[in-house]
Formats: structure tokens, C-alpha cells, sequence
């Protein structure tokens, strides 16, 4: 798992590559999967292949090859009259050149997404008690600023725990032990404590919405 995890992870950008003739060479065209596209003439001396099928196989083979790019060549179509051989050195170079353009078209049409920030305008009437968690002055602040006049310390920051709720869980030891209310006739003297070195806490069931609460006594 941990060389999983340290394995290089990047997103690939699925694209296809088109290619095709004109008069005096060939067309080449790359298009991602977000729309995004580029196409370039390239004047070139056709040369007519002497094993058509292997040349479009070569073709195929090498503009389908993303390499340390940012794309996931999936689709390569050829559209020629008549198959042309063309060395792999060019190909690759073509497959290169594509591929940058495109990269650099990705670039110039992102538009960052700008937020700005607005005023709070919400105001919060009566006291805050130590579940708010304010353990600092920024979110007392932030507090007071809302309208909050009596800010408890949070949990954190307050030195005696005395009848303090250290635990809100849907975990239940009477359902646990087979004395849920809802499942059985059978009841158990509360209320019910548990002791962890040197400190006890008191189980408060609040059944209806199937809680316990673990408070320190």
C-alpha cells in the first residue's frame, strides 16, 4: 500500500488525433476531452507507401504514444486518399509539436474561477456554551462580532469538566447489552457509569433520537 502511495500519480487528459491531406501536405489535429482543440497545416513532399497497411499501422502506433505529457492519446484516426510513408523521426516530432499547441491552447482559455468576500450580515442571539468550540480569540471574535454576548471557553480550554459532555455517539451499551427499550421489557438500574483511571462518567440515553451521551461527573 505504501508503494502505491508513493507512486508518481498524475491525471491523464483523454485526446484523440486526427490526420489528414491536403494539396501540399498533411492536416493534423488534436482534441481533448474538455472541447479543447488545435489543428496545424504542415507542408510536406507526400511519398506514397510501398506496404500501406504496415505505414498506417506506423502511423497510428506513433501518434498514439501521450509519453510525459498531460494527455491519454485514446483515438488516432488516419484519412488519406492513398497511404504515405512518412519516418518515424517526423511523425514523432508532428505528434510532439501537436500535443505542446495543445497543452498552451488549455492554457490560454482556462479562466480561473474568482471568488470575493461578503460581509456577514447573520446575527446569533443568546449564549454560546463550551460545544461551540471557541478555543481562540479570532473565532471569539468572529462570535462577538455576530452578536453573541457570552462565549464559553471550548472544550479544550476548560479546566473543570464537571458535568461536561465528553461524547455524543449512536453507539449504545444498553442496546449493547440487549436492554434497548424499543427491543426488550427488560430494564436496568440507572443511572449508569463508567470508570476509565480514576475518572467516572455518567451514560445519559437519549432514546428517542437513539444517542448516548458520555458526561464527566
Amino acid at each position: 500500500f505504501s508503494k502505491e502511495l508513493n507512486k508518481e500519480c498524475r491525471r491523464k487528459i483523454n485526446t484523440s488525433i486526427f490526420i489528414s491531406e491536403f494539396e501540399n501536405g498533411i492536416i493534423i489535429t488534436a482534441d481533448d476531452e474538455n472541447g479543447v482543440n488545435v489543428s496545424k497545416n504542415i507542408t510536406v513532399t507526400k511519398e506514397p507507401a510501398t506496404n500501406a497497411e504496415q505505414s498506417i499501422e506506423n502511423l497510428k502506433k506513433q501518434l498514439s504514444k501521450g509519453g510525459d505529457t498531460i494527455f491519454n492519446i485514446t483515438k488516432v484516426r488516419v484519412d488519406f486518399i492513398n497511404a504515405l510513408f512518412f519516418p518515424l523521426k517526423t511523425i514523432n516530432e508532428w505528434r510532439r509539436n501537436i500535443l505542446a499547441e495543445l497543452e498552451l491552447e488549455r492554457i490560454n482559455l482556462y479562466k480561473r474561477e474568482t471568488f470575493s468576500l461578503r460581509p456577514v450580515s447573520s446575527k446569533i442571539t443568546g449564549d454560546l456554551d463550551y460545544k461551540t468550540n471557541v478555543v481562540n480569540k479570532l473565532s471569539e471574535s468572529f462570535y462577538k462580532k455576530l452578536g453573541v454576548e457570552n462565549i464559553e471557553p471550548g472544550f479544550e480550554a476548560i479546566k473543570d469538566l464537571k458535568n461536561k459532555t465528553v461524547m455524543t455517539c449512536k453507539y449504545c451499551i444498553k442496546d449493547e447489552l440487549g436492554l434497548c427499550p424499543f427491543d426488550t421489557d427488560k430494564r436496568v438500574e440507572e443511572p449508569l457509569y463508567l470508570k476509565n483511571e480514576g475518572n467516572k462518567y455518567q451514560l445519559v440515553f437519549n432514546c428517542k433520537d437513539c444517542l448516548m451521551e458520555i458526561v464527566s461527573i
